[in-house]
């Protein structure tokens, strides 16, 4: 068996066996033990994937081979991702005194995972030998210890791209890896793998000329299961196995060029399969593994084949002329020859008809492997929460309503009132009462109403963002006031050794950067601005310093500190930072010795990705709009509102709210001859001055109105820069700081936002900061601090045109974008709510396969039931979900419940061929009309019919998981679920079904006689598409809301992906047009969607209010 150590951080994924080399074996002299050769040149450019080969003068011991004898590391001490193996000749020998590296090979596009960091990146090689530790030194298998030390340094190569960095291991384009017939000790092959973990490999024939494989299927058994989704024994993969390393680049590793397909007409037309394709190891001692699934139901006694199409490349991007068709020859079994038939008297039914279902029981969303949930959003509503076993309501408001609920706080007309976000208490109480006491931490206010009277001023402070949560209406009729902090002017004199502040953060906001900011030397240049949360270096630069000699303190003025930056240049270039402002020309620069002295860069800019989308038809801005992303949340915007197709959805280039950054300080004035001084004389230095913090964050999360006074305000401007130290109290020197950006000011609502009296004069307002005056006195002089850029004002509500049809109630005679766009500077993003009452969930388009293939001309049905096909709502009687009629009960003919386990929790129940044929006889009957549309029943047109038959259930016994199952006797009943289901064929078509019952619904023993036999008065197998719990109770679904549920059936587009653009069943809750005749064979692809709706009922919701939740929901089909 062959030896391999790992490496580094992660390990490979190679099989020790899949490389078939031996052992190293003992024995070998006591000679002197050292190393001979070591492949990589000192200095060498070495390729990522390239394998490093280490030579000894004695077999080594395996044994002491690992990351600490032999270490591959960047100068920093990060390890090299890779394995060690012995080296082993072409016929598989080990050669035990020759050790191999190998790095890491990619499966990521991206080269994320490869174990050698491409572009340039050096390394060192070390091989520890006993002049540095005897006791983590390599061995030989005599024992001899590595005496001597080796190192090497190389460094990868530079570029990223595949010809670049990668070795070509193997000339021409990539072949597939066969075994010849009976190798069995081949296994890096290529092969299927069943569910159980067994291999069937592809084999080549050596008694064919040349040994290649041909493409015969009529030798081929017919053995392989159809990949049910309820069957997890029925599903397998294709390792195609390749003879050398493969580009791992995601248009390669796709099934555009490693197709799987079919055939059920002998070969004469192959048509493609939904599969997926993974690149599970790279470099291995073969080549590299690709892993193909099949993605849907798979035809039934089908010709199969795997094949590569000519432009899959290698590692380094070679190619072939020809695809490779002829290497995987396989065939499905008729899946119906091994199920009995359920009514031997219907011609129709031979046994062939079979049943399946889309279950998703929500163990996992988002992103995450194996997950249906479409992340992408394609609704404006909040995701529903999905995963951990449940899809629940999603009701991200996290206000209370402050103590008791109905906490109403004000402040009073000509009062300023002061919070502070780190520790405050305010008085409130119902009706804005005062009898009421809250303490506020961390910057989080919780109340019902909140208002603040005209005339009034609510300042806040503190080191955290500020969130108010109201869940009745807030009236801003007085000022609230976020804005940053001012820096002072240096009025100290002859004080260059104490640095010269720059003015505080609040709410969340960058501080402003030092003037003067070294104590024992003179200072090169103002101190950086900081961006929000204290990020060093996250706004303005400071000012360059400035020196000469001579008695003129002008000549040799410092430089201005650049402002904060925050709101997107390109979309509000007119209130974009500026530069700090140079300083004297005479005078040159303390960083780079150039005159004049460089004024400080605005901050770093905030949103980078320069992501758009031009909007022809808006209904939020009201006619064409270029929209980007430079806000924190989701726009959205419905254009056409009768078309959803044509929704625009945009997610903020910003993760979450935040506040402004500061400006930088200003650059200090020094008289000398050079930089630095030879001598620190406080004397000679003028201080530049601070700057300006950033206006902090303010979020308003509203349930109900928000209503702007004519007097009303919200200001988060960035502070001004300081001004730097003067002659003569008016004649500035020393280099002005640069002022703060502006804050964040989130207002968010899923009630009316109520500007009737608002008025238009910017009142909302997040602007930039002055930056401190420079040369006379200017704030464009020489010296000057830049000016701070402008915030960010976000209002987010569900629609903005105007009340009673939207949200937004504008002063008479005005629109919504005057309204608004009058009110706040910088103009507001118009964004949706991040919470609501409604929210939602939609699967990813869910491949069917080849369903249709399976029984030509047989109808392909699926079933659902339980919600209204209009509405698509739960059926639900007195907040309780309506129950199904019974697949059967035990009234029905032919049923016998033969046995009952209290202990074991099962229920055995006899079906004899004539309850099959009963049961086959109910079921969900599907009307069409003569042109093969669904119609409902009753109407006059109908003129073919379809039953979904309950005996589909007997088809696939696992469908008959999480039904219901109801038991009574007398006063007593049990609503139980179904864990398991297992059918026996007992002969002349009868069956046992055996159920076995979840462990926490109930006792079974009331159901039972005192000789153990079964005693009830009814029983019932109740199907279930769906399961509603809220809170703790089961099937419950409160009188005020709602759930809806909808399904859209598609076809494929050109690339075989699903058409979203024009749906064959566009989304509906009646499954009776999935079922259609007019769509036999084009339906590919399902989603299905749901809706919850807490406030359905119009009453409101709180954070109090229970969300309810779905356990799973299935789909049956019948093909």
């Amino acid at each position: 068996m062959q030896k391999i150590h790992r490496t580094g951080l992660a390990t490979l994924t190679l099989a020790a066996a899949s490389l078939g080399l031996s052992a190293c074996g003992g024995g070998g002299g006591g000679g002197k033990f050292e190393v001979t050769a070591i492949s990589v040149p000192n200095n060498a450019s070495w390729e990522i994937n390239r394998p490093i080969e280490m030579t000894f003068s004695a077999p080594v011991d395996f044994n002491s081979v690992n990351a600490n004898s032999i270490s591959v590391r960047t100068p920093q001490g990060d390890p090299a991702l890779g394995e060690f193996l012995v080296k082993s000749d072409s016929s598989g020998n080990t050669i035990p005194n020759v050790i191999v590296f190998q790095p890491r090979c990619p499966t990521e596009p991206d080269l994320s995972d490869a174990g050698l960091e491409p572009d340039g990146q050096p390394y060192v090689l070390q091989i520890l030998g006993a002049d540095v530790s005897v006791g983590s030194a390599l061995t030989s298998t005599t024992g001899a210890v590595l005496l001597q030390s080796q190192q090497r340094l190389f460094s990868t190569p530079i570029g990223t791209t595949a010809q670049e960095v990668f070795l070509d291991t193997k000339l021409g384009s990539p072949g597939v890896v066969l075994r010849p017939k009976g190798a069995t000790a081949i296994v890096d092959a290529t092969h299927i793998e069943l569910s159980d973990g067994s291999k069937r490999y592809f084999e080549i024939d050596p008694t064919v000329v040349g040994g290649v494989k041909i493409e015969d299927f009529s030798t081929v058994e017919p053995d392989y299961p159809i990949n049910l989704f309820s069957e997890a024994t029925s599903q397998f993969a294709v390792i195609v196995v390749f003879n050398q390393p493969v580009s791992p680049d995601e248009d390669n590793i796709s099934s555009d060029r490693i197709e799987l397909q079919f055939s059920t007409n002998g070969g004469s037309t192959w048509s493609t399969l939904a599969s997926s394709t993974e690149l599970v190891a790279n470099c291995t001692s073969a080549g590299a593994r690709v892993r193909v699934e099949p993605v849907g139901v798979l035809p039934q006694d089908a010709d199969m084949r795997v094949i590569v199409s000519a432009d899959f490349q290698d590692i380094v991007g070679e190619q072939g002329l020809l695809p490779l068709t002829k290497f995987s020859p396989f065939r499905t079994r008729s899946e119906a020859s091994l199920l009995f038939e359920v009514n031997p008297s219907d011609p129709d039914d031979s046994g062939k008809i079979l049943a399946d279902e889309i279950f998703e029981g929500f163990t996992v969303g988002g992103d995450s492997v194996g997950s249906l949930e479409q992340v992408t959003p394609t609704f404006p509503e909040p995701q529903a929460q999905w995963g951990n076993g449940r899809l629940k309501a999603s009701f991200q408001f996290l206000g209370t309503g402050g103590p008791g609920g109905a906490f109403d706080w004000v402040i009073p007309a000509g009062t300023n009132a002061v919070l502070s976000t780190d520790t405050s208490t305010i008085l409130g109480g119902p009706d804005f009462s005062q009898g009421q006491q809250q303490t506020v931490v961390n910057g989080i206010v919780n109340v019902n109403d909140f208002r603040v009277e005209e005339g009034a001023t609510l300042r806040i402070i503190g080191p955290n963002p500020a969130q108010i949560f109201a869940t009745g209406k807030v009236e801003i009729f007085g000022t609230i006031d976020v804005s940053g902090l001012d820096a002072l002017p240096v009025s100290q004199l002859n004080s260059a050794n104490i640095p010269q502040p720059g003015a505080g953060s609040l709410a969340g906001s960058g501080k402003g950067g030092r003037g003067s900011p070294l104590t024992t030397t003179s200072s090169p240049k103002g101190e950086n601005g900081f961006g929000a949360g204290g990020i060093a270096s996250g706004g303005g630069e400071g000012g360059e310093g400035g020196f000469k000699s001579g008695s003129n303190d002008e000549a040799r003025r410092g430089a201005g500190g650049g402002g904060g930056s925050f709101s997107s240049e390109i979309v509000y270039p007119a209130l974009a930072a500026e530069p700090g402002k140079d300083g004297a020309p005479q005078a040159k620069g303390a960083l780079d010795n150039m005159t004049p002295p460089n004024g400080g860069l605005p901050g770093p800019s905030v949103f980078v990705d320069s992501v758009s989308v031009n909007i022809v038809g808006s209904t939020v801005y009201a006619g064409t709009k270029l929209v980007y992303n430079d806000f924190s949340g989701l726009y959205f915007d419905p254009v056409n509102l009768t078309d959803t197709l044509d929704d625009v959805f945009l997610i903020g280039e910003l993760a979450e709210p935040r506040a402004g950054t500061g400006g930088g300080g200003g650059g200090d004035t020094m008289k000398t001859d050079s930089f630095p001084a030879p001598t620190f004389d406080i004397a000679d230095d003028k201080k530049g001055g601070g700057g300006g913090s950033g206006g902090g964050l303010l979020q308003l999360l509203v349930l109900g109105d928000v209503v702007f006074g004519a007097n009303g305000a919200i200001v988060a401007d960035g502070g001004e820069g300081g001004e730097g130290e003067s002659t003569s109290g008016t004649n500035q020197v020393g280099g002005g700081g640069g002022g703060g950006s502006g804050g964040m000011i989130v207002i968010e609502t899923t009630g009316v936002l109520d500007l009737s009296a608002a008025p238009a004069n910017n009142a909302i307002s997040a602007r930039g900061g002055n930056g401190a005056v420079g040369k006379g006195s200017s704030l464009t002089g020489q010296g000057a601090g830049g000016k701070g850029g402008a915030g960010v004002i976000q209002i987010h509500l569900e629609s903005f045109e105007a009340f009673p049809t939207g949200n937004v109630i504008p002063p008479a005679g005005k629109t919504v974008s005057q309204a608004i766009d009058g009110l706040t500077t910088p103009t507001a993003w118009r964004l949706y709510p991040s919470y609501g009452s409604t929210s939602r969930a939609r699967s990813k388009p869910i491949p069917l396969g080849a369903l249709a293939a399976n029984t030509p001309g047989l109808l392909t049905l699926y079933a659902f039931d339980g919600i209204d096909p209009t509405t698509g709502a739960v059926n639900t009687t007195a907040g309780k979900v309506d129950p199904l009629p019974p697949v059967f009960d035990q009234a029905t003919t032919g049923v016998t419940v033969t046995a009952i386990d209290p202990v074991a929790r099962t229920i055995e129940v006899a079906v004899s061929s004539a309850g099959i044929a009963a049961i086959a006889a109910t079921g969900r009957e599907y009307c069409y009309d003569g042109s093969g549309t669904s119609v409902d029943c009753s109407d006059l047109s109908v003129a073919t019919t379809e039953l979904f038959s309950n005996d589909v259930y007997f088809r696939n016994p696992e469908l008959f998981v999480d039904f219901g199952v109801k038991l009574t006797k007398g006063a007593v009943e049990r609503k139980l679920t179904i864990a398991d289901a297992t059918l026996l064929e007992v002969g002349g078509g009868d069956v046992v079904l055996t159920f076995a019952m979840t462990a926490n619904e109930g006792t079974l023993t009331e159901f039972v006689d005192g000789f153990g036999a079964p005693d009830f008065t009814t029983f019932e197998v109740i199907p279930r598409y769906f399961r509603v719990v809220t809170g703790s109770q089961l099937d419950q679904v409160p009188l005020t809301q709602e759930i809806r549920m909808r399904i859209q059936g598609l076809g494929e587009n050109a690339s075989g992906g699903p058409d979203l653009q024009t749906p064959l069943v566009p989304w509906t809750s009646d499954p009776g047009l999935l079922s259609q005749p007019l769509l036999l064979d084009g339906l590919r692809f399902l989603q299905f969607e749901v809706t919850f709706d807490l406030d359905s009922g119009g009453g409101g919701v709180t954070g109090n209010t229970v969300l309810p939740e779905l356990n799973f929901l299935r789909i049956p089909i019948r093909f």
